[in-house]
């Protein structure tokens, strides 16, 4: 069981806590350590019990981890009836769609970027330039009054339709609930684009406030609401609310501790679709609970 949780928790990038890392749950609901760290373990336990892959579409289903044998195992996309390897690769996200020409908000790290600049063995000068370039394309990218990112969007940051997915990527919808995440994450990490880092977050959860955490889908102006709030955006919005909470700008605290709030009381998901809201939410607790690394010694 030792290995298959080191396997499970390593694709999560799970690691001892970061030098400076803020346990949220602490500082803003002031649950202990020891609370926090039991939370945690549940939700592993929730997603990492290995489970019946004869079993693994049945309603109310948690794991998504399965075992191939006695000591090999894998994460099920459970929604799409396939095994990927985003565990690993969403630390390894590139910031464009090489001969597209648009690209994808969600996929915008720039904490991690930063990172390569600093320990790759050559072109650090280029991993920093993409830092700022993904730093920025968050900014652009989020809606003046909403917030809210597409899915797509075009270099200058304008949202993108591309005519070959089976729905319209310029609206808020699947990737896009990530963008509250990288964000959040680059502002506790780094520090370098705070400001304007509180702007966006700040729109972005008033919008969804103002919205009754009702709807997951969105044109990025908030019209043509639909689909159901999830445990994946109750995750990534807390996250993003790291950003204002030591901000001097009165109700930002008050926000941030509310979308915390709903972090901590939301229940792991269950069922056909817990594999990508569910490792949205079980990230974003690393994030918030100050258990998230980009230490790679």
């Amino acid at each position: 069981m030792n290995l298959i949780k080191n396997f499970a928790l390593s694709t999560m990038i799970l690691a001892p806590m970061t030098a400076g890392a803020e346990n949220m749950f602490n500082s803003l609901l002031g649950k202990s350590e020891d609370e926090t760290a039991a939370k945690i373990e549940s939700v592993w336990r929730h997603f990492f019990t290995p489970g019946d892959i004869a079993l693994y579409e049945n309603p109310g289903q948690k794991s998504v981890y399965y075992l191939d044998g006695d000591d090999t195992g894998f994460i099920m996309d459970t929604g799409s009836n396939d095994v990927r390897t985003e565990g690993m690769s969403y630390g390894m996200m590139t910031v464009s769609y090489t001969g597209h020409g648009f690209t994808d908000p969600s996929c915008m790290l720039p904490a991690f970027l930063d990172r390569w600049a600093e320990i790759a063995g050559e072109e650090r000068d280029f991993w920093a330039g993409a830092a700022t370039a993904a730093r920025n394309h968050l900014v652009e990218s989020a809606h003046p009054v909403t917030g809210l990112h597409p899915d797509y969007s075009n270099y200058d940051g304008s949202a993108y339709r591309w005519p070959h997915a089976g729905y319209d990527t310029s609206t808020y919808m699947y990737d896009a609930i990530r963008c509250a995440m990288n964000i959040g994450m680059d502002s506790y990490l780094t520090g370098k684009d705070t400001e304007r880092q509180r702007d966006v977050m700040r729109r972005m959860l008033r919008f969804f406030k103002n919205d009754g955490f009702t709807h997951a889908h969105f044109a990025i102006d908030g019209t043509n609401p639909s689909g159901g709030y999830s445990r994946g955006m109750d995750g990534s919005n807390a996250v993003g609310a790291i950003a204002l909470a030591h901000s001097d700008v009165p109700g930002d605290r008050e926000l941030a501790t509310e979308f915390v709030q709903r972090l901590w009381d939301a229940e792991p998901p269950t069922g056909k679709y817990r594999y990508y809201e569910g490792m949205v939410y079980f990230l974003s607790l690393l994030h918030v609970s100050g258990n998230f690394s980009l230490d790679f010694n």
